[in-house]
């Protein structure tokens, strides 16, 4: 309540705020002091001092009145409106601020409305609008933003060009294409760490359509401490995906698929990308922000960094509250983040974070602690992982010089990028990654008009008419062999090996007929029909155990009514007894007074 604040407050305050009423009492005392603030603060007068008001103060109250139960949050303010009613700001504040009058004086005690004001306020303050991100309905070509006189070869007048990529598209060639890498245990990871091998990326590189996000020849020769490598990120990431949602794991250094894995060959690619995107969320191998190599400090003894599992959570808290299909730039991201009641924290310490040293150049000193602290780690959940996953579109440039948020932090005069995110410019949040959260219960995927690739003549002979994907080759040499740079050809051998991978005739079958710029010739027809029957002429009925005696117990056991549909008879001195009948075999020849074999013989 006021009384309780003004209270709190010296006398030399309480005369100040006194000053501010037009015709107050002249008193010294603090008890008639407070009286008379009281008097006027909870009156009808109050509300002509509101009007005095400029529109930043008066916003200033509504937020607090409508949003932070009274209480004024300088953090949040800013990032909302860009900038501070004087009252607010401290001497050496990093605010930018208007001047203004003291007046707010009247209104927020120790930063605070207390409730009996509050209850004024609200009959004549309108509620402010609420906190929402920015969107755009597309992206700039160019970035022609400049950060210093070093940026000008990528900066120059012409700017840099700006690449954007419809991830729900890629995903859709790229998730089939990994699998089935995989499948041909082409996959090596460490036993260790789960990464990947360095030539293991290279051969995901190859599957992937376009390859890496940054490709070989935009790698700078730079040093680590100026930033490193811009490479790999998608390469990086696909492998500690696999294993962490259960899709792959190490059979010795090499991954192999789980059944769940040969299952997503032929599931519905929605659903396996929402498997890996919850598994990750709940369960991801690595603290994402480990991939900002500059920052040291993580892995130092005692509790440093918070839960990686509770910050995922906060983040897809966050994109439930951004439009589908809107492309949202990463500043705006970060404002709206830093205006909003969201619980994303990277540490528990960030003085226990620095670059180069420790005791200089710790990042609890920051003068943009978000963005180079919680806001890197978005950057990297949004460009490594959930890009990946297809999850969001994504419009970056090469991190070069891009950003400016960390030249105040000591040891970094040095430094070109702060991590290779750094050039990640907008996101839009695309249909699969709205049901992969979860705000949308049915996935509808864009249509996509897929060029023809190839004809087929009666002789299973494939000819290429245009340049083939990376991803269109893996499916078909799965199922095809190469003649020449143009020719392919259906092969049973192989295809027969890609069904007992796991793989699916009718998918390979959806693929040609898609790919095919005439209808499929009746010979194709035909190779599918015979395939159809090879596959399935023979039926997995279980294990079972080979069970050798003499003539007369064979025949006995053949013929007794308690033990006869439990085995069957293959010559004069051996039956068959089926895995799921041994228990009950067991018992019923126990009852005929003989024993059933423990162990098992070798032939």
């Amino acid at each position: 309540m006021l009384y309780e604040n003004l209270q709190e407050m010296t006398v030399n305050v309480l005369k100040d705020r006194l000053k501010l009423i037009q015709n107050a009492k002249k008193v010294t005392r603090k008890a008639e002091i407070i009286d008379e603030i009281r008097r006027y603060v909870l009156s009808e007068q109050i509300e002509d001092g509101w009007h005095k008001l400029g529109n930043l103060e008066q916003q200033a109250i509504a937020e607090a009145l409508y949003h932070w139960h009274g209480e004024f949050h300088r953090d949040r303010f800013a990032a909302k409106y860009s900038i501070l009613p004087g009252f607010f700001v401290t001497r050496y504040s990093q605010y930018k601020y208007v001047e203004d009058s003291a007046y707010l004086g009247l209104f927020f005690f120790n930063n605070y409305i207390p409730q009996d004001l509050q209850t004024i306020l609200k009959k004549f303050v309108a509620k402010p609008e609420a906190n929402t991100v920015i969107t755009h309905a597309d992206v700039p070509q160019k970035y022609l933003k400049h950060h210093s006189s070093e940026a000008q070869n990528d900066f120059d007048d012409q700017g840099i060009e700006i690449k954007a990529l419809s991830a729900e598209i890629l995903i859709r060639h790229d998730l089939p294409a990994i699998l089935n890498l995989v499948t041909q245990g082409k996959i090596t990871v460490s036993d260790k760490t789960g990464v990947a091998t360095s030539a293991s990326m290279r051969s995901l590189e190859a599957v992937l359509s376009g390859g890496d996000y940054y490709q070989p020849e935009q790698q700078r020769k730079i040093d680590n401490y100026e930033g490193g490598p811009i490479r790999p990120i998608k390469t990086y990431a696909w492998p500690l995906l696999l294993q962490t949602s259960g899709l792959a794991n190490c059979n010795g250094k090499k991954l192999a698929l789980t059944r769940k894995g040969i299952k997503a060959l032929t599931a519905p690619f929605a659903e396996t990308i929402k498997v890996i995107y919850e598994r990750w969320r709940d369960k991801g191998l690595l603290d994402e922000y480990s991939r900002i190599n500059l920052v040291k400090g993580q892995k130092a003894k005692g509790r440093v960094m918070t839960s990686p599992a509770e910050r995922r959570y906060e983040i897809e808290i966050i994109l439930s509250q951004c439009p589908v299909g809107e492309w949202i730039g990463i500043d705006d991201l970060f404002r709206f983040i830093r205006a909003g009641d969201f619980d994303l924290n990277l540490c528990h310490d960030y003085f226990r974070l620095y670059l180069e040293e420790q005791g200089y150049g710790t990042l609890g000193y920051a003068e943009n602690p978000f963005e180079v602290l919680e806001g890197r780690y978005i950057m990297v959940y949004l460009f490594e992982y959930l890009a990946t996953l297809g999850m969001i579109d994504i419009a970056y440039i090469p991190p070069y010089l891009v950003r400016s948020d960390y030249n105040d932090l000591w040891g970094a005069s040095e430094i070109v990028f702060l991590s290779r995110y750094d050039g990640l410019l907008y996101f839009r949040l695309n249909a699969l990654g709205d049901y992969c959260i979860g705000r949308n219960g049915q996935y509808q995927p864009e249509q996509i008009e897929t060029p023809y690739l190839f004809e087929i003549n009666q002789q299973l002979e494939i000819t290429l008419i245009r340049d083939i994907q990376a991803d269109e080759q893996q499916v078909l040499s799965l199922f095809s062999t190469k003649i020449d740079s143009n020719q392919w050809e259906l092969s049973e051998k192989l295809t027969l090996d890609a069904l007992e991978q796991g793989q699916s005739t009718e998918d390979f079958y959806d693929f040609l007929e898609q790919r095919c710029e005439q209808k499929l010739p009746e010979a194709v027809e035909d190779f599918f029909d015979q395939l159809q029957h090879q596959s399935s002429a023979f039926s997995d009925v279980g294990m079972a155990q080979i069970i050798r005696s003499s003539a007369r117990l064979i025949k006995m056991i053949s013929a007794d009514a308690t033990t006869r549909n439990l085995c069957q008879q293959v010559d004069s001195k051996t039956v068959i007894v089926p895995d799921r009948k041994e228990k009950e075999f067991r018992k019923a020849l126990k009852k005929l007074g003989y024993l059933f074999p423990i162990t098992r013989s070798k032939l």
